[in-house]
């Protein structure tokens, strides 16, 4: 062999070997911050003694507690059904609290619980996180299949509203499931942009300051998707990004909701998901408003917004159709 080749695939190998190790370290240092749950203090909230109770089978077969909260006047007739998806650590009772204006305006409010969470089913070797994967899409495709049960003998619109890890699973859903007519998602987290916003900001806390700038972003989002796989595999479900469903939402409406003092979730990203959307996404970036806590700051202009926002959603001119999970969040 003429040693300018040798000299060649020795110095290739060494690369290679720089890169595999870089990696690993990468990714061994990135998992457990990856992993770490944030202090987001869900909602504690008190049961709603007049819901209905129902129980729902996903397609594995997991058991997740539902409600039906019906409207505040039921002497009139419903204007449409929405679907409260909770944030992580949060129960369905919350959903007397976010979707307040709906429930004042007419809408009932079917609410259910994540599996290993509040009244559903605890599956042994799962791991929740505050990232959506495979099982909360699964635990959602049980309940808008309930809703668009009850809702399709009236002619009523479903509509979604999710908080946190709920908006995120609410906008997957939407994208799944043509039948449903518009989604409001409050702080929805996409895993893959925030790793690599995150990874890049602290990159100078593990590796000296010129090495840090000196890693391309191609290669940081490369090992963040790494670490993703990996996480998903520890927590015993596949963590799933957002933003490869959001094409799948438009023309339907869409109501992203974000906070102007919220440090877990920047605003840019919020706005990056709603242009991955379309011209119909709004969104609405509140003032002095922290993560989730949209309606704290302003409760009436909070339930004002969302109760336009479902009157003027109408039934999906399209044929139903329910996308494949494989098909609307491959990774």
């Amino acid at each position: 062999m003429h040693p300018v080749v040798l000299i060649s695939l020795v110095l290739l190998g060494v690369v290679a070997l720089i890169e595999i190790v870089a990696r690993a370290v990468a990714t061994t240092i990135s998992i457990p911050i990856f992993e770490r749950r944030p202090a987001l203090n869900a909602r504690s909230d008190d049961p709603v003694d007049h819901a209905e109770p129902i129980t729902l089978r996903t397609v594995d077969g997991v058991r997740i507690a539902a409600s039906l909260i019906p409207r505040r006047d039921e002497s009139r007739p419903a204007r449409g059904l929405v679907v409260f998806l909770p944030e992580f650590g949060g129960s369905r009772w919350s959903a007397n609290y976010y979707a307040a204006g709906p429930l004042e305006a007419g809408y009932d409010v079917l609410a259910f619980d994540f599996r290993n969470h509040g009244d559903s089913e605890h599956v042994d070797g799962y791991e929740p996180s505050h990232w959506v994967g495979i099982a909360e899409i699964r635990d959602a495709d049980a309940a808008i299949d309930e809703a668009l049960r009850r809702a399709e003998p009236c002619g009523l619109p479903v509509v979604l509203l999710g908080i946190s890890r709920g908006a995120s699973t609410s906008l997957i859903s939407t994208a799944r499931h043509r039948d449903v007519a518009a989604v409001v998602a409050e702080c929805p987290p996409s895993v893959d942009p925030m790793m690599l916003h995150y990874a890049v900001k602290w990159a100078e806390l593990y590796v000296p300051k010129w090495f840090a700038r000196a890693i391309p972003e191609w290669h940081m989002a490369q090992t963040m998707r790494i670490v993703r796989h990996v996480a998903s595999w520890r927590r015993g479900s596949r963590i799933v990004p957002v933003e490869r469903s959001l094409r799948h939402i438009g023309p339907r409406p869409c109501l992203m909701i974000s906070g102007q003092k919220d440090t877990y979730i920047p605003g840019e990203l919020i706005e990056t998901m709603c242009g991955l959307v379309g011209p119909s996404c709004e969104r609405w970036d509140v003032p002095r408003a922290r993560h989730n806590l949209a309606r704290l700051v302003g409760e009436a202009e909070y339930d004002r917004r969302i109760v336009a926002f479902c009157d003027q959603v109408g039934l999906p001119d399209e044929e139903p159709v329910t996308i494949p999970i494989e098909a609307a969040v491959r990774v």
